[in-house]
């Protein structure tokens, strides 16, 4: 019975040998083309941004001039000085003006102008905001465009996205919220001196009140215009950029700054890119050119001058599928090995698009998920390849078990019998 029994498990096991032998062989077989992959990848949704980083620094966004017309009016003295924080409403100097009647037609016809200057300013924020909403998502298709917009907004080139108009397009908005505030602060002062004439008789004593909010740079004793300047409290970040730099750029891209003295990043875009030299050109010398990015956040924490560290953001795919670049073999086909769910390794012909940081966007071929090898240049792959990895005991359920077939079941079981 023993004699048998050897007999047997030898013939088993001779049988066995020889069939493995056969199938490793055999270049078309399953077998010799199963492979240990210890390295892989899932595709995920994200962002792929393609950027340069350059310096800056906190700058005034703007100053404001006030003038003071001698011809009908007698100045008195000045209310501030230099390096005084004013707000919106300060007074800044005081005058007399003995042609009252002739100086209320005036300040009439100014606030009534203003008025006007600010239905106007209402009417075009309206007009912004409409073709705001209309705007398609980040990957969207961008029709029915108004030109005649973004021709105001110096929005121009063959890039042009709904990401960067809507940018634009809040940068915008702000500025002519700003300029209504200013209009509005105008018309305040205006009816404050048009009281005083009409309560104060022919002495009266009016003020010439700041209509915006700033810090006083500069008084003009010898009362030549304009006789007060202000340094504005509306910041921007101010640099330079390389001729390099500038072919990359143009108003409206979105900015990303870390403030000297300020936490958290600061968000931002393009408002202006300068096509002149900063210093008129030489022989032999690099020119630069100024950009500057509103700060649309106000913050205690900013102070003129503060250095900043800038990123221009010059591409952008969001919410992509994205996947590292040492898992794509490149060339005229691009394409991956990818893991199915049935073990087995296919070669997969892909798109890409956008890529930055070892990261590219695969606009077809995968989707968010797919697990691809990580080193696709370390295996060969045909069309009856399958792949093992290295089991987790730890991180089985009763679904794993569930989700295979009976096909696939003994299609596993005969590849883990059968593994050299």
């Amino acid at each position: 019975m023993k004699k048998w029994t050897l007999v047997i498990l030898l013939l088993l096991s001779v049988s066995l040998v020889g069939l493995n032998g056969y199938l490793i062989s055999n270049k078309g077989d399953t077998i010799s083309r199963t492979m240990y992959i210890t390295d892989w990848e899932k595709a995920k949704t994200g962002d792929v941004i393609k950027s340069f980083s350059t310096k800056g620094v906190v700058v005034s966004s703007a100053k404001e001039d006030v003038f003071f017309d001698g011809e009908h009016k007698e100045f008195l003295r000045f209310l501030v000085k230099v390096g005084d924080k004013v707000e919106a409403g300060t007074p800044l100097f005081e005058y007399r003006a003995p042609e009252q009647e002739q100086l209320k037609a005036s300040l009439e016809a100014e606030i009534t102008q203003k008025e006007e200057d600010i239905t106007s300013v209402e009417r075009y924020m309206n007009s912004l905001r409409n073709y705001q909403v209309r705007l398609p998502d980040s990957n969207g298709e961008l029709e029915n465009r108004d030109y005649e917009i973004e021709e105001k907004l110096n929005i121009v080139g063959d890039n042009i996205t709904s990401d960067m108009i809507s940018s634009a397009i809040t940068q915008e908005i702000f500025k002519q919220q700003l300029e209504m505030d200013r209009l509005e602060a105008e018309i305040t002062k205006l009816e404050q001196e048009l009281n005083s004439l009409q309560s104060g008789g022919n002495q009266a004593v009016l003020t010439e009140a700041s209509t915006v909010a700033g810090t006083i740079i500069k008084l003009d004793k010898t009362l030549t215009n304009p006789v007060v300047t202000l340094a504005t409290n509306n910041y921007s970040i101010e640099g330079k950029l390389t001729n390099n730099e500038l072919q990359k750029v143009e108003t409206g891209m979105d900015v990303r700054a870390s403030v000297q003295g300020v936490k958290e990043e600061l968000e931002t875009s393009l408002t202006q890119v300068d096509d002149y030299p900063i210093e008129e050109p030489t022989v032999g010398e690099n020119s630069f050119y100024r950009y500057q990015a509103a700060l649309t956040e106000p913050s205690d924490s900013i102070a003129v001058g503060a250095k900043a560290d800038v990123s221009i953001l010059t591409e952008q795919a969001n919410q992509v599928t994205t996947l590292e670049e040492s898992a794509i073999q490149k060339g005229k086909k691009p394409y991956v090995y990818q893991l199915t769910k049935a073990s087995k390794v296919i070669r997969k012909p892909i798109q890409l698009g956008l890529s930055a940081e070892g990261k590219v966007e695969i606009v077809s071929g995968l989707k968010s998920n797919d697990v691809v090898v990580k080193n696709p240049s370390e295996i060969h792959v045909d069309e009856k390849s399958y792949f093992a990895s290295k089991m987790h005991p730890l991180d089985i359920s009763w679904s794993s078990f569930t989700a295979f077939s009976k096909r696939e079941w003994l299609e596993l079981i005969l590849i883990g019998l059968l593994e050299k």
